[in-house]
Protein backbone atom coordinates (compact mmCIF):
# COMPACT_ATOMS: atom_id res chain seq x y z
CA UNK A 1 0.00 0.00 0.00
CA UNK A 2 3.05 2.09 0.76
CA UNK A 3 5.55 1.06 -1.65
CA UNK A 4 4.95 3.88 -4.55
CA UNK A 5 5.24 6.81 -2.05
CA UNK A 6 8.72 5.19 -0.63
CA UNK A 7 9.60 4.52 -4.23
CA UNK A 8 8.90 7.79 -5.66
CA UNK A 9 11.00 8.82 -2.37
CA UNK A 10 13.75 7.02 -3.42
CA UNK A 11 14.11 8.51 -6.48
CA UNK A 12 13.52 11.72 -6.01
CA UNK A 13 16.77 11.20 -3.32
CA UNK A 14 18.62 10.01 -5.94
CA UNK A 15 18.33 12.55 -8.23
CA UNK A 16 19.15 15.11 -5.54
CA UNK A 17 22.71 12.88 -4.59
CA UNK A 18 23.79 12.78 -8.65
CA UNK A 19 22.69 16.55 -8.98
CA UNK A 20 24.54 17.27 -5.77
CA UNK A 21 27.59 15.04 -6.97
CA UNK A 22 27.83 16.22 -10.31
CA UNK A 23 27.83 20.25 -9.17
CA UNK A 24 31.22 22.07 -10.09
CA UNK A 25 33.07 22.95 -7.12
CA UNK A 26 34.99 25.71 -9.55
CA UNK A 27 34.66 27.60 -12.81
CA UNK A 28 36.70 29.38 -14.39
CA UNK A 29 34.26 30.78 -17.10
CA UNK A 30 32.57 32.60 -13.74
CA UNK A 31 35.32 34.57 -12.71
CA UNK A 32 35.24 38.10 -12.69
CA UNK A 33 37.99 40.41 -11.91
CA UNK A 34 38.86 41.79 -8.90
CA UNK A 35 39.03 38.61 -7.61
CA UNK A 36 39.26 37.18 -3.64
CA UNK A 37 42.63 34.95 -3.26
CA UNK A 38 40.72 33.26 -0.76
CA UNK A 39 38.50 31.83 -4.01
CA UNK A 40 41.36 29.79 -4.59
CA UNK A 41 43.90 29.42 -1.91
CA UNK A 42 41.23 27.88 0.81
CA UNK A 43 41.10 24.05 2.24
CA UNK A 44 39.02 22.68 -0.38
CA UNK A 45 41.84 23.06 -3.62
CA UNK A 46 45.47 21.94 -3.76
CA UNK A 47 47.33 25.08 -4.41
CA UNK A 48 51.15 25.52 -4.30
CA UNK A 49 52.84 28.93 -3.95
CA UNK A 50 56.41 28.86 -5.75
CA UNK A 51 57.99 32.88 -5.44
CA UNK A 52 57.15 35.86 -5.33
CA UNK A 53 57.65 37.75 -8.62
CA UNK A 54 59.09 42.00 -8.20
CA UNK A 55 58.44 41.33 -3.90
CA UNK A 56 55.05 42.33 -4.97
CA UNK A 57 53.09 39.71 -6.96
CA UNK A 58 53.05 36.12 -5.37
CA UNK A 59 52.80 33.32 -7.70
CA UNK A 60 50.98 29.68 -7.39
CA UNK A 61 50.51 26.72 -9.24
CA UNK A 62 47.80 23.75 -9.02
CA UNK A 63 46.77 20.70 -10.69
CA UNK A 64 43.72 19.70 -8.73
CA UNK A 65 41.38 18.41 -11.17
CA UNK A 66 38.63 20.39 -9.35
CA UNK A 67 40.62 23.36 -10.46
CA UNK A 68 40.77 22.43 -14.08
CA UNK A 69 37.22 23.74 -15.19
CA UNK A 70 35.75 25.98 -17.47
CA UNK A 71 31.60 25.99 -17.93
CA UNK A 72 30.77 22.24 -18.82
CA UNK A 73 34.52 21.18 -19.67
CA UNK A 74 36.84 19.56 -16.92
CA UNK A 75 40.51 19.19 -18.42
CA UNK A 76 42.70 15.97 -18.90
CA UNK A 77 44.92 16.05 -16.65
CA UNK A 78 47.32 15.70 -19.23
CA UNK A 79 48.21 15.27 -23.09
CA UNK A 80 49.74 11.59 -22.83
CA UNK A 81 50.72 9.31 -19.78
CA UNK A 82 54.03 8.82 -21.91
CA UNK A 83 55.12 12.17 -22.11
CA UNK A 84 55.18 14.78 -18.88
CA UNK A 85 52.64 17.38 -20.37
CA UNK A 86 50.75 18.83 -17.44
CA UNK A 87 47.39 20.51 -17.49
CA UNK A 88 48.14 23.30 -15.10
CA UNK A 89 46.28 26.42 -13.47
CA UNK A 90 48.95 29.37 -12.79
CA UNK A 91 47.42 32.73 -10.79
CA UNK A 92 49.39 35.69 -9.60
CA UNK A 93 48.14 37.50 -6.30
CA UNK A 94 49.16 40.65 -5.55
CA UNK A 95 50.91 40.62 -1.86
CA UNK A 96 49.64 43.78 -0.94
CA UNK A 97 46.26 42.46 -1.09
CA UNK A 98 44.04 39.93 -0.96
CA UNK A 99 43.22 40.08 -4.59
CA UNK A 100 44.30 37.71 -7.69
CA UNK A 101 44.84 40.07 -10.56
CA UNK A 102 46.26 36.76 -13.18
CA UNK A 103 45.20 33.33 -13.99
CA UNK A 104 46.18 31.48 -16.62
CA UNK A 105 45.35 27.57 -17.74
CA UNK A 106 47.27 26.18 -19.92
CA UNK A 107 46.46 22.47 -21.78
CA UNK A 108 48.03 20.33 -24.72
CA UNK A 109 45.35 17.99 -24.93
CA UNK A 110 43.66 18.48 -28.47
CA UNK A 111 40.09 17.64 -27.73
CA UNK A 112 39.97 19.63 -24.76
CA UNK A 113 41.90 22.76 -26.39
CA UNK A 114 39.21 22.44 -28.93
CA UNK A 115 36.09 22.19 -26.41
CA UNK A 116 37.47 25.69 -24.75
CA UNK A 117 37.47 27.20 -28.32
CA UNK A 118 34.32 26.53 -28.98
CA UNK A 119 33.14 27.20 -25.39
CA UNK A 120 34.50 30.61 -25.14
CA UNK A 121 32.50 31.58 -28.26
CA UNK A 122 28.90 30.49 -26.74
CA UNK A 123 29.42 32.13 -23.47
CA UNK A 124 31.19 35.31 -24.70
CA UNK A 125 30.34 35.51 -28.36
CA UNK A 126 32.27 37.33 -30.84
CA UNK A 127 35.69 38.21 -29.30
CA UNK A 128 36.72 42.20 -29.19
CA UNK A 129 39.70 41.12 -30.84
CA UNK A 130 40.86 38.16 -32.93
CA UNK A 131 43.43 36.80 -35.26
CA UNK A 132 43.27 33.76 -36.55
CA UNK A 133 45.25 31.17 -39.48
CA UNK A 134 45.72 28.02 -40.41
CA UNK A 135 48.89 28.00 -37.51
CA UNK A 136 47.31 30.06 -34.60
CA UNK A 137 44.48 31.86 -33.05
CA UNK A 138 44.55 35.10 -30.75
CA UNK A 139 41.34 36.11 -29.42
CA UNK A 140 40.19 38.56 -26.59
CA UNK A 141 37.03 38.75 -24.72
CA UNK A 142 35.97 41.87 -22.18
CA UNK A 143 33.06 40.91 -19.13
CA UNK A 144 33.46 44.00 -17.26
CA UNK A 145 36.63 44.39 -15.50
CA UNK A 146 37.98 41.26 -16.60
CA UNK A 147 40.13 40.24 -20.01
CA UNK A 148 39.40 36.62 -20.96
CA UNK A 149 42.66 36.61 -23.38
CA UNK A 150 42.91 33.28 -25.35
CA UNK A 151 45.83 31.95 -27.46
CA UNK A 152 46.44 28.58 -29.29
CA UNK A 153 49.10 26.87 -31.63
CA UNK A 154 47.70 24.37 -33.66
CA UNK A 155 51.15 23.09 -34.82
CA UNK A 156 52.54 21.75 -32.17
CA UNK A 157 53.17 18.54 -30.72
CA UNK A 158 54.61 16.46 -27.45
CA UNK A 159 56.58 13.42 -28.03
CA UNK A 160 55.79 13.48 -32.08
CA UNK A 161 52.30 13.28 -31.40
CA UNK A 162 50.02 16.00 -32.72
CA UNK A 163 48.71 18.60 -30.04
CA UNK A 164 47.04 22.05 -29.85
CA UNK A 165 48.94 24.26 -27.29
CA UNK A 166 46.49 26.25 -25.47
CA UNK A 167 46.23 29.09 -22.95
CA UNK A 168 43.72 30.94 -21.25
CA UNK A 169 44.86 33.98 -19.46
CA UNK A 170 42.08 36.01 -17.26
CA UNK A 171 43.59 39.06 -16.13
CA UNK A 172 42.13 42.33 -14.77
CA UNK A 173 41.92 45.21 -16.55
CA UNK A 174 42.68 47.40 -14.45
CA UNK A 175 46.23 46.15 -14.01
CA UNK A 176 48.03 48.37 -16.48
CA UNK A 177 51.32 46.38 -16.11
CA UNK A 178 49.88 42.77 -16.30
CA UNK A 179 47.79 43.68 -19.34
CA UNK A 180 50.95 45.12 -20.94
CA UNK A 181 52.81 42.29 -20.01
CA UNK A 182 50.26 39.53 -21.29
CA UNK A 183 49.01 41.60 -24.83
CA UNK A 184 53.05 42.47 -25.74
CA UNK A 185 53.15 39.40 -27.71
CA UNK A 186 50.51 38.47 -30.57
CA UNK A 187 48.39 41.56 -28.92
CA UNK A 188 50.13 44.24 -29.67
CA UNK A 189 47.72 45.68 -32.44
CA UNK A 190 44.98 45.82 -29.68
CA UNK A 191 47.22 47.29 -27.48
CA UNK A 192 47.73 50.16 -29.61
CA UNK A 193 43.96 50.73 -29.98
CA UNK A 194 43.74 50.71 -25.84
CA UNK A 195 46.07 53.42 -26.04
CA UNK A 196 43.76 55.13 -28.21
CA UNK A 197 41.04 54.44 -26.57
CA UNK A 198 42.42 55.95 -22.97
CA UNK A 199 42.18 59.66 -25.16
CA UNK A 200 38.95 59.21 -25.98
CA UNK A 201 36.30 61.12 -24.31
CA UNK A 202 33.39 59.17 -24.83
CA UNK A 203 34.96 55.67 -24.80
CA UNK A 204 32.04 53.64 -25.31
CA UNK A 205 31.51 54.89 -28.98
CA UNK A 206 35.46 54.48 -30.13
CA UNK A 207 35.12 50.23 -30.74
CA UNK A 208 38.49 48.40 -32.56
CA UNK A 209 36.62 48.57 -35.96
CA UNK A 210 36.44 52.52 -35.11
CA UNK A 211 40.12 52.46 -34.58
CA UNK A 212 40.99 50.15 -37.51
CA UNK A 213 39.06 52.75 -40.04
CA UNK A 214 41.11 55.76 -38.52
CA UNK A 215 44.52 54.16 -39.02
CA UNK A 216 43.61 54.75 -42.79
CA UNK A 217 46.36 56.55 -44.54
CA UNK A 218 46.18 57.73 -48.67
CA UNK A 219 48.56 56.12 -50.64
CA UNK A 220 49.39 53.39 -47.81
CA UNK A 221 48.11 49.98 -46.67
CA UNK A 222 45.95 49.99 -43.62
CA UNK A 223 48.15 47.06 -41.84
CA UNK A 224 45.35 46.90 -38.99
CA UNK A 225 42.21 46.29 -41.72
CA UNK A 226 44.64 44.27 -43.38
CA UNK A 227 44.78 41.36 -40.93
CA UNK A 228 40.89 41.75 -40.68
CA UNK A 229 40.98 40.80 -44.52
CA UNK A 230 42.94 38.37 -43.74
CA UNK A 231 41.64 36.09 -40.84
CA UNK A 232 40.26 33.07 -41.09
CA UNK A 233 36.42 32.52 -39.90
CA UNK A 234 35.56 31.80 -36.14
Amino acid sequence: MHKKPLKLTLVILSLIIVSCSSKKEYDLSEVRMPYSIDNLVNDKFETRFKENLDNVIARYTSEDPKLLVFDDISFEKEFSAKYFSPTTLEFYADSTSTHINYIALKTSVVEDSNDLYTALLEKFGKPKYYNKDTAFFNGLWQVDNTYFVFKQSFNSAVGGEKSIRTKLMIIDVTKDELVNRFLSIDFDKYKKYLKELAKQSDKSNFSYENFVKSQEEEGYKNKYQEEIDNNLPL
